[in-house]
């Protein structure tokens, strides 16, 4: 099973910043990792963090669903 964004945010305060939720529930920030966003980083919001997580401060993005297709199985090649 693929995992995929259902609840996006975004806060923008300091830099932007984003809050993901998945299908299966799980959170992730998602921020740049410079000023001049040169690379970005993706960290999994533990559960234990959850209790405490500042989701006060992000807006709830408003998203259209979208048809994931889903993976085409490998080709073997003998």
């Amino acid at each position: 099973m693929r995992n995929f964004a259902t609840e996006p945010y975004k806060e923008t305060e300091v830099q932007v910043e984003h809050v993901l939720r998945t299908n299966t529930g799980e959170w992730f920030q998602y921020y740049a990792g410079d000023e001049e966003n040169n690379y970005w980083i993706m960290k999994d919001i533990e559960d234990e963090e959850l209790i405490n997580f500042p989701l006060h401060q992000y807006t709830l993005l408003e998203t259209k669903p979208r048809q994931i297709p889903e993976k085409e199985p490998d080709i073997q090649i003998d």
